[in-house]
């Protein structure tokens, strides 16, 4: 079964032809080639933009009837979305970014510990904002890939093994 799934954002207008900067996802990049068509969202509703051009070396795309800078500043900050098939979504391991928002965290030997509320990159270093359900606190976590152990994308569980202490800082 197919979905949609972010995959990025679109960035600042380039040029004066319409073109549109590209934040995407590392893992999708593949997905963006095979593409003809993203799924924009727009005043909260997902709406297909067929793409003229699609430049992954600078990370830049024109979609057809988008022939203007001020055209292109329109979408500026959309999230951009891709229909893609669910088992190539469970296939693959997923990099921080913020799809892990909403996610639910799991340590091996604590059980739940609650919901991805907030990520900040510092140094670096992708931290967690969980909201800690047992404690009623908030509390930070490095997503270090030493730390994550297994990640369920469609069920959004990340499993952690998680050093002694760490949710008592």
């Amino acid at each position: 079964m197919n979905t949609l799934r972010k995959i990025g954002k679109l960035g600042k207008p380039l040029g004066i032809a319409g073109d549109i900067r590209l934040a995407v996802n590392e893992q999708w990049l593949f997905k963006l080639e095979e593409s003809d068509v993203f799924f924009l969202e727009l005043e909260q509703k997902k709406i297909p933009y067929f793409i003229e051009d699609l430049d992954l070396d600078r990370s830049t795309c024109r979609f057809e009837d988008v022939n203007s800078k001020e055209a292109a500043k329109d979408l500026a900050g959309a999230s951009i979305y891709l229909e893609i098939d669910d088992t190539e979504v469970e296939e693959m391991t997923i990099s921080v970014s913020d799809e892990w928002l909403g996610f639910k965290v799991v340590d091996e030997s604590l059980g739940e510990i609650g919901v991805i509320v907030d990520m900040i990159l510092n140094l670096k270093q992708w931290i967690a904002v969980i909201n800690y359900e047992s404690k009623e606190k908030e509390v930070m976590i490095p997503l270090a890939e030493s730390l994550v152990t297994n990640i369920e994308p469609l069920s959004k569980i990340i499993t952690m093994d998680l050093p002694e202490g760490i949710l008592d800082l």
